[in-house]
């Protein structure tokens, strides 16, 4: 199964950034907010849709995959946070941290 996304936005004012290179073996970083959570849904069973107040974001999943998924352990992977707004407020939390020592 060839899995994809889709991410859709009300307004370019919610588009934090977008990141495409030219070199074809970079990678693309498109950050945004979709606001707060209004439905978490898995659309004909295989599409996960995360419908919030300003945008929506669509990953095909089928209901087995994520059961299957969220019965395993949870494991490190390679994916990357790079763009997450987490990963972005744990870095300036440290980085203070460090400032005040």
């Amino acid at each position: 199964m060839v899995s994809s996304m889709s991410v859709e936005i009300i307004s370019k004012i919610y588009v934090k950034n977008v990141t495409i290179s030219n070199d074809a073996h970079d990678r693309v970083l498109f950050v945004a907010e979709l606001g707060d959570l209004i439905e978490l849904s898995l659309v004909d069973d295989e599409v996960l849709e995360y419908r919030g107040t300003t945008g929506t974001l669509r990953v095909d999943l089928e209901r087995d995959s994520l059961i299957e998924l969220l019965s395993k352990p949870k494991v490190n992977t390679l994916g990357s946070n790079l763009g997450s707004p987490k990963n972005s407020e744990k870095k300036g939390e440290e980085k203070n941290e460090k400032e005040n020592t």
